[in-house]
């Protein structure tokens, strides 16, 4: 028994632990004003209960008031008649059915129209075909607010117009090429990067940043006579200009946007290769636009003789 506690005695004293000091007061560290600031020092339970039977008599109360109005509606529709005669009414509805907005040819329409008629005979009898034109957009105004009102308002003798009647498939709206429509349309949705942030920013900083034009040819001829190599040299010094525009600021603005996280973030990892590869043909697109307008320009200027820049022939 003597070999035992000695035994323990030698294991608790080296594995006992010091004795630790008490836990301090918190309210000792805080400020005193601090503490009457809190809000758990005035919460009061009773007040709690108090809102919360409020909240509830107020619900009830509102729930009996939309009852009590809505058979008191009830009651005053079966009790409606019309005052005025029907033909007052209707000839109101027509009124207003004649303000009903409509749609005229599209643009797309009349260039298509234009393109079917041979240029020449275009610029031989333009006063004609543009009044035929003209009349022909008016008819056609005339006959889609026609057909928009005989949809809304039905006829003086009681007929209607029929309505149209959806088919019907085995389930409504869908049939049974609808899994094909959407994977389809998955794929394209994954494919068209025309809505991203980045793709919007290419085009928008074209509009403000880039001139439409390149060069304007129309200024030369303003400066009147000149010899060809001075021509040359002015037309070298106006595309270095524009190339310094769409390198050190468009270009550069661009680079700045792709370098940023928050712009591609929100992109997969696997399309990244080919949505970069769209905002390059993207911002391509945009420079080869303005080259070509300038080639147009270009050659609407020589046509004209009152813009032509002025050569000094020796």
């Amino acid at each position: 028994m003597s070999e035992s506690w000695e035994l323990y005695n030698i294991l608790y004293g080296k594995t006992s632990l010091p004795k630790m000091s008490p836990i301090p007061d918190i309210n000792q560290f805080k400020d005193k004003d601090e503490m009457e600031r809190n809000p758990l020092c005035t919460f009061q339970l009773q007040k709690v209960r108090k809102r919360e039977f409020y909240n509830m008599v107020e619900e009830a109360a509102s729930k009996a008031k939309i009852a009590e109005f809505r058979i008191g509606v009830k009651g005053d529709i079966r009790k409606c008649h019309l005052e005025m005669p029907q033909a007052f009414y209707y000839s109101k509805i027509k009124e207003f059915a004649e303000m009903l907005p409509t749609v005229g040819l599209l643009p797309d329409w009349e260039r298509n129209i234009r393109n079917l008629v041979p240029k020449s005979l275009r610029i031989k009898y333009n006063e004609f075909f543009e009044n035929q034109l003209n009349e022909t957009k008016t008819r056609y105004y005339q006959e889609m607010h026609d057909m928009a009102v005989r949809r809304i308002i039905a006829s003086e003798d009681g007929n209607k117009w029929p309505e149209y009647v959806e088919p019907a498939h085995k389930c409504k709206g869908r049939t049974k090429f609808r899994p094909k429509f959407l994977k389809h349309r998955c794929i394209i949705t994954k494919k068209y990067y025309f809505p991203h942030k980045l793709i919007k920013n290419i085009i928008s900083r074209a509009y403000f940043v880039l001139p439409e034009l390149i060069i304007d040819f129309r200024r030369y001829h303003s400066s009147g006579f000149q010899d060809l190599n001075r021509l040359l040299d002015l037309i070298e010094g106006d595309m270095k200009k524009g190339s310094l525009i769409i390198t050190n600021t468009y270009y550069t603005d661009i680079v700045r946007l792709i370098s940023q996280p928050r712009y591609i973030h929100d992109v997969p990892p696997e399309i990244v290769p080919s949505f970069l590869r769209c905002a390059s043909k993207i911002l391509e697109l945009q420079i080869v636009n303005r080259m070509m307008n300038t080639i147009e320009h270009l050659l609407k200027v020589l046509s004209d003789w009152s813009t032509t820049p002025l050569l000094r022939v020796i």
